[in-house]
């Protein structure tokens, strides 16, 4: 009698696919996954405001918020396991996997309860002297406090799972996932507007949806890893490196709220309180746009992971198409920022507001253009287990950004908290091109050739016709309709020049996959 082979628990890396059409697809749905629940808010918030009333909705945003920025409890932990995990998937090592996936997860756990500790032992002194909430609403908001605090595991869980299946390049589930729960922090409140029912009703709703997501992330992970594999060998502890990890990223967590609004805190000392809906409203148009080069990086991180250092010539070729295609889709957006931007704040907010905000509005959007791309050689330097050099950029740029804003806004207000928005973002960019060119040892030379130059004449041609068009027709529908004319003629050049026979054959393979003709999972 034969005896049996073991079964094998984890798909060959194969399977965990991390080819050019893996990748734009996987692109593509990290994009819907964020764009959805954008616009579900922006179609129930106006409802949900009326609906709740202003006190009550801000409780609510409120508890948006600490959704948010509690998620520094978990230290870095779903990056790290992606990290990790996709380390292992290339490795084939299904022991491996199976330990780091239960490790974590407990880990995960832990964290999530010492948060909801936390929070459920400051809900009442949030409530009642943090928060200047009216007093009718105290009671209801350190219930919806308490009710968020018992959320913290799940979240955690959930933060985990997303991690360890973005190794793997299962965005299609957590996109699915992702895309459900967000969009239910906005359908939760109007459905209880519509109801009639309180904060209550929706905090512990949304806990039941956030719940029923960890479980349904976690279930796929165990489907992906299948039965636990028995190793001849011991298995290393995967915590320390986790933690590790997880630690760098943390920083860089920490630091980000505050190179995020610095300057907002800042308009309101320097200037005045009135004068930040001037800057707020351009700036939260523009970073709306964020969601295109996220997309990327969510999806470049496990993959430039998932090959690591020993295969720098892949990554390389990743990173330098990435970057092409990012570039040449991140011009038409930020072009239409720029030469559109101040009839877009007349036609929203009225020509007065238009007035204050069009200058700095068009620079925000040269700030948002550079910024996106960082989002690349920021997944090079995570992905190849160096979180440590955006931790210490961050600590520097923090002191160096609020020096700029001490200098440029006295002297040119609000445009001169977007100038410092600015420099601090090429500051950013450039150092992550350095280390991403350290870590990948290319020349930039290597980026130069015909079709460069070919692609940055037909970009400034574009630009140039597009500034033409806004400048020259008063009408901002017909300039807007001439930019899409020059915007389509772009197209077609960048993709004729651009797009060389294997971008041919990805986008084709993409095109079938998503009409269900492929292998596609």
């Amino acid at each position: 009698m034969e005896p049996t082979k073991e079964r094998e628990s984890v798909p060959p890396a194969d399977r965990v696919a991390v080819g050019g059409d893996t990748l734009v697809r996987n692109t593509l749905l990290n994009l819907a996954g964020q764009v959805l629940p954008l616009i579900v808010g922006l179609a129930v918030i106006p409802y949900v405001i009326r609906g709740l009333g202003t006190d009550r909705f801000g409780v609510l945003t409120l508890c948006w918020v600490l959704l948010g920025y509690l998620g520094i409890f978990q230290l870095g932990l779903g990056p790290a396991v992606t990290k990790h995990a996709a380390e292992l998937f290339g490795r084939k090592d299904a022991p491996a996997l199976v330990a780091l996936l239960g490790s974590s997860m407990r880990l995960s756990a832990v964290l999530g309860i010492a948060a909801s500790a936390f929070l459920g032992l400051l809900a009442p002194l949030l409530a009642e002297r943090v928060f200047r909430v009216p007093p009718n609403l105290v009671g209801e908001t350190r219930t919806a406090f308490l009710l968020l605090s018992a959320a913290m595991p799940f979240l955690f869980v959930a933060g985990t799972a997303r991690g360890f299946l973005a190794a793997a390049q299962r965005f299609g589930v957590v996109n699915a996932v992702w895309a459900a729960t967000t969009s239910l922090n906005y359908l939760v409140p109007a459905a209880a507007v519509l109801l009639g029912r309180g904060l209550g009703t929706v905090l512990l709703v949304i806990l039941a949806s956030r719940a029923v997501a960890a479980l349904l992330l976690y279930v796929s992970c165990r489907r992906l890893v299948g039965p636990a594999a028995r190793s001849p060998r011991p298995i290393r502890s995967p915590i320390a490196p986790l933690l590790r990890f997880g630690g760098w990223v943390t920083v860089s967590n920490a630091t980000n709220p505050i190179l995020s609004h610095l300057e907002r805190f800042l308009i309101a000392s320097f200037l005045s309180v009135g004068l930040l809906a001037y800057y707020a409203t351009p700036y939260e148009m523009i970073v709306r746009a964020a969601a295109l080069p996220a997309a990327f990086a969510l999806t470049l991180f496990p993959a430039f992971s998932f090959h690591g250092p020993q295969n720098r010539e892949t990554v390389l070729r990743l990173f330098s198409h990435s970057l092409k295609w990012l570039f040449l889709l991140m011009v038409p957006v930020t072009v239409f920022f720029v030469a559109f931007g101040g009839a877009l704040l007349s036609l929203w907010l009225g020509g007065d507001f238009a007035e204050k905000s069009t200058l700095l509005f068009r620079i925000l959007a040269v700030s948002f253009f550079f910024h996106a791309f960082a989002y690349v050689p920021l997944s090079v330097v995570q992905g190849f287990g160096r979180p440590d050099l955006k931790a210490k950029l961050d600590l520097f740029e923090v002191p160096l950004f609020a020096l700029l804003l001490f200098l440029l806004l006295p002297r040119a207000g609000l445009e001169g908290a977007a100038l410092a928005k600015l420099l601090i973002t090429l500051v950013d960019v450039a150092f992550l091109f350095l280390f991403a060119r350290r870590l990948l040892g290319f020349r930039t030379a290597s980026f130069r050739g015909r079709t460069t130059l070919l692609l940055g004449g037909a970009v400034l041609a574009y630009v140039a016709l597009s500034a033409m068009f806004a400048a020259g027709v008063r009408s901002a529908p017909l300039g807007i309709g001439a930019w899409l004319v020059a915007t389509a003629g772009y197209a077609v050049v960048a993709f004729r020049w651009g797009a060389n026979a294997r971008d041919r054959e990805v986008l084709r393979a993409v095109a079938l996959r998503l009409r269900g003709g492929g292998t596609g999972r």
